[in-house]
């Protein structure tokens, strides 16, 4: 029985990015996806959307007590001790 390769989820002239974050407990992140280009009004949305974003965690980072060991929720990271 011959079976058909899958096809991929994503355009196929779509460049990949990866990014590996060590951790403190040793482990290691890994992030990853496909480069979408994109252009006219609808880049102009995005870029107004990425602003926004990092406004707020501009703005979260500016009213952080200083502990160090919270998420932008509000919760423990999982990769720092509670001191």
């Amino acid at each position: 029985m011959d079976v058909a390769p899958e096809s991929p989820d994503h355009d196929t002239d779509q460049q990949p990015w990866r990014y590996r974050h060590p951790t403190e407990s040793g482990r290691e992140r890994t992030y990853s996806g496909y480069v979408t280009n994109v252009g006219g009004s609808e880049s102009t949305r995005l870029r107004r959307k990425l602003a926004d974003a990092v406004r707020s965690l501009v703005a979260w980072a500016a009213a952080d007590t200083g502990t160090g060991n919270s998420s932008p929720e509000g919760k423990p990271d999982d990769d720092r001790a509670d001191p």
